[in-house]
């Protein structure tokens, strides 16, 4: 996932993860930016290419958990931008319930995913 500044939405793509012994797979149909940037990295002192499967994989799922939180960032960003823009010129009590509605479902989103990275730090450590 990622924010899409110009349509002020989060955009991403569905990928599939399979994992066995000394195999990781990837599927998708469209670009997902997070494995892109992973194979853009060529840092020689990186331990990829030592990890095991499982702690690869382990490793692929919190750099998605991290697009989430960076995606969910962007959009708290523009939405304190619109809030302030909002309150600046004049209190509208109209928009005051929709960003209420958008604030709350941030937060749970953003409260799905922690527990997920608790999965996924348990994976790894098993």
């Amino acid at each position: 996932p990622a924010w899409d500044e110009e349509r002020e939405i989060g955009v991403g793509a569905p990928w599939m993860l399979i994992v066995g012994p000394n195999l990781v797979i990837t599927v998708h149909r469209r670009r997902v930016q997070f494995l892109e940037a992973l194979a853009r990295q060529d840092d020689a002192g990186s331990r990829v290419g030592t990890l095991d499967a499982d702690s690869f994989a382990a490793a692929l799922l919190d750099r998605m958990l991290t697009a989430y939180f960076d995606t969910i960032d962007a959009f708290e960003d523009r939405l304190d931008k619109v809030e302030v823009d909002i309150l600046q010129r004049r209190v509208n009590t109209r928009h005051l319930p929709q960003l209420r509605r958008l604030r709350r479902a941030v937060s749970m989103l953003r409260r799905m995913l922690s527990s997920h990275r608790d999965l996924f730090d348990a994976l790894a450590g098993a």
